[in-house]
């Protein structure tokens, strides 16, 4: 009898104890994502939707927490939930994404916590990329000598890299305050258009020998952070005989700024600080880079990026933060060095950098003159679980003067498994017109941003004396494995710029609307679409510039039912004499649900440009 109670006694233990185990893993609250992963441009929204399920035998109130990248910003978002037991809450949030974001994958956490047992909470996350801004290039000519009294005339190339019609302002200054005079202070290009700003310097006849800076920049005036600048150095030569050659030593200007942030949503302050040097050195073009975070954080003097550059033609150096173009598929970036040479019958780029555990190279050749070419090139990444390898077969040609057209074969291995990719493009560029052409293919196991895509696209415009046309059209498609597990987006993009000068010294009115349609093949998972209107009316000529802008941006969401909608209007007028150059702008911001009518934010930009020609410094 002892014996069989004791069995009981042990049986009865163990039961106990395995309801207190059950019992202790039963979660009350339950939190899930119900939208899918999100592609989200920087400066734009995103709507994510969560559930929140009550699964205790009470009702409850939870508190609600979330957590978002530094910088971002959430709207509508509630702090608490109250739900009776088994009843599911669910929560619209908006995400708000800087304008500043870079190009990565991010995560929106939402965390619920029982008010009643706060030993009971559930998490989940939501998945959000923030996508490559639309990209804009800067090519400077060599840098040249002048003697005083004379003026020099610079052509720079500026390239529109994204896949949209952009409208840029351009701007070039002298930093020893010589008189600067573009052919184009604004420009309008469709997606892989060119254009050639004809920089002019007039080099005073009192000028002293040495070198002067000229920067040169342009801004996007539709897409929100999408800059370049480029600069180069203007050496003024002594008067003869002493007009020699250089010398070792060499006088680099320097750049030093600090500026500081505050995030609206949490408070937290933010702070950086950057450091540039650039000038010929030794028949070349010297520059450099540092940029420090956080200075007054808890890790002062962070370095975040760097880089150290040196150009002698046809050869470019960079050690640091680099990011080399190989060929039209392959490219690597990372911390590491880079060397370019660009000559008349042959190009040549070696890389080798790394990013996190990864290790990246890649090597490509090409040989021939520019009007038939003949390449090979190899890329390579590894890590401590994976290697990829890419060996790929590039030819480009040049039929006619303005037609030029490139094609290239690759073969990519992620471990034991293979792709294929091909990619396929023409341009013609004459006066009268532009065309550029488009098609790719790239498997789902080849490394690169274009892997397991293809798509196609056509960009096209009219140019005439005081008016230009242009339409751009793309369609692109993603798992091409048709993996079941793995979500497919469809995207088609239209778009269209009218620019006019109908009157002689007249304003010039410029008009761009952009439509953009993300779904998936069903419309169930994905269906977004986004729509950009904008109008303008300036005139930068004369003594008194000016300029009138209009622009409405809306995301619609149909799966979660949300829509909101961004408008920004600016007026500016100015004053440009002999001596002086004065502009004031005003810029307003409204962002609206457009589902409720409601206001969520806003706010008025004043910006007061001043500079006097006179002068080294400008504010």
């Amino acid at each position: 009898m002892m014996k069989r109670s004791r069995s009981w006694q042990a049986v009865t233990l163990m039961v106990c104890l395995s309801v207190v185990i059950s019992f202790s893993a039963f979660s009350s609250v339950k939190v899930s994502v119900l939208s899918s992963a999100k592609d989200v441009a920087p400066g734009e929204f995103a709507t994510h939707v969560f559930s929140v399920t009550n699964n205790g035998t009470s009702a409850d109130t939870f508190n609600l927490a979330f957590t978002i990248p530094s910088g971002w910003g959430i709207l509508g978002a509630p702090t608490t939930l109250s739900l009776n037991s088994g009843e599911e809450g669910t929560l619209f949030v908006t995400v708000t994404v800087p304008s500043g974001a870079t190009a990565s994958q991010y995560s929106v956490t939402l965390q619920a916590t029982s008010q009643s047992d706060p030993t009971q909470n559930a998490t989940a996350s939501a998945s959000m990329t923030v996508t490559p801004v639309n990209k804009l290039d800067v090519i400077m000519p060599d840098p040249q000598s002048v003697p005083p009294g004379e003026t020099i005339n610079y052509e720079v190339i500026v390239i529109n890299r994204g896949n949209a019609q952009d409208t840029m302002d351009v701007e070039a200054n002298s930093a020893d305050g010589y008189p600067v005079s573009l052919s184009d202070s604004t420009l309008n290009l469709a997606p892989q258009e060119r254009a050639t700003v004809t920089v002019t310097i007039d080099v005073p006849t009192d000028a002293n020998p040495g070198r002067d800076l000229l920067s040169f920049s342009v801004s996007s005036t539709l897409y929100a952070g999408v800059k370049k600048e480029g600069t180069l150095f203007t050496t003024i030569l002594p008067p003869p005989p002493q007009a020699v050659g250089g010398t070792l030593m060499q006088e680099l200007p320097s750049r030093l700024r600090l500026s500081f942030g505050q995030d609206v949503f949490t408070g937290d302050f933010t702070s950086n600080l950057t450091f540039s040097v650039s000038g010929g050195v030794l028949g070349g073009y010297f520059s450099s880079y540092l940029r420090f975070s956080s200075i007054f954080g808890p890790d002062p003097l962070d370095l975040g990026s760097f880089y150290i550059s040196y150009r002698l033609n046809p050869s470019t150096y960079k050690i640091g933060d680099v990011s080399q173009k190989i060929t039209d598929l392959l490219s690597v970036y990372g911390r590491g060095g880079s060397l370019l040479i660009d000559a008349d019958y042959y190009r040549l780029a070696l890389v080798a950098a790394g990013s996190g555990d990864e290790t990246r190279g890649g090597i490509g050749l090409a040989v021939g003159p520019s009007v038939a070419r003949l390449g090979i090139a190899h890329m390579e990444n590894r890590s401590a679980t994976s290697q990829q390898m890419v060996w790929s077969l590039t030819a480009s040609a040049q039929p006619l003067d303005d037609w030029k057209m490139r094609m290239e074969g690759a073969l990519g291995l992620k471990d034991s498994l293979s792709s294929r990719a091909f990619f396929f493009n023409t341009e013609i560029d004459t006066t009268p017109y532009y065309l550029s052409g488009q098609v790719f293919s790239v498997g789902s196991y080849f490394p690169g941003s274009r892997r397991d895509s293809a798509g196609l696209s056509l960009s096209q415009r009219l140019r005439q004396k005081n008016f230009s046309l242009s339409v751009s059209i793309s369609h692109d498609w993603d798992n091409l494995s048709h993996n079941p597990s793995v979500a497919t987006t469809i995207q088609d993009e239209l778009g269209l710029n009218v620019s006019a000068t109908p009157l002689k010294d007249g304003p010039t009115i410029n008009s761009t609307v952009e439509f953009t349609w993300s779904r998936d093949p069903t419309l169930t998972e994905q269906n977004e679409v986004r729509r950009m209107m904008s109008v303008e009316l300036g005139n930068s000529s004369g003594p008194f510039p000016y300029s009138f802008s209009g622009k409405l941006n809306d995301q619609i969401d149909h799966v979660t039912d949300t829509s909101f909608r961004t408008l920004t209007f600016s007026e500016g007028v100015g004053l440009s004499i002999k001596d002086i150059d004065l502009f004031l702008k005003l810029t307003h911001t409204r962002n609206l649900d457009l589902k409720t009518g409601d206001l969520l934010s806003g706010g008025t930009t004043v910006n007061l440009s001043f500079r006097a020609d006179s002068s080294l410094h400008s504010a």
